[in-house]
């Protein structure tokens, strides 16, 4: 097993998680379980047009002395310009990948660490 959370641990193997408890296995009760949450290697986020648009209305703030009186149709102008020009799926390649958890469990136990030591 590969990849998974316990509370907010994350683990990227079982040896991970031998190395956390701090007891050689065979010193583990016969009936000792844990629950893991398991994960998916998943972008920390992905752009677009409405995220980046939002990003921007969001920090109008920045920008406040340069928006002129009336900025009803400003945003659409600057949507058009994204979906115009920016490679949205060409920037999202370059998001960094990160496991996440599925909202998907699994019970370890002691037997499935002896197993996975030999």
């Amino acid at each position: 097993m590969e990849n998974f959370f316990i509370e907010d641990e994350f683990f990227s193997t079982l040896d991970d998680l031998i190395d956390y408890i701090g007891l050689d296995v065979e010193e583990l009760d016969d009936n000792w379980t844990t629950k893991v949450k398991l994960s998916e290697l998943e972008p920390m986020f992905q752009f677009n047009e409405k995220f980046i648009v939002d990003a921007i209305i969001n920090n109008t703030d920045l920008f406040e002395d340069r928006f002129p009186e009336n900025s009803d149709n400003i945003f659409d102008k600057i949507k058009e310009g994204i979906i115009a020009s920016v490679d949205l799926d060409k920037l999202n390649k370059f998001i960094p990948l990160f496991y996440f958890p599925t909202g998907h469990y699994k019970t370890i136990t002691k037997q499935d660490l002896l197993d996975f030591k030999n």
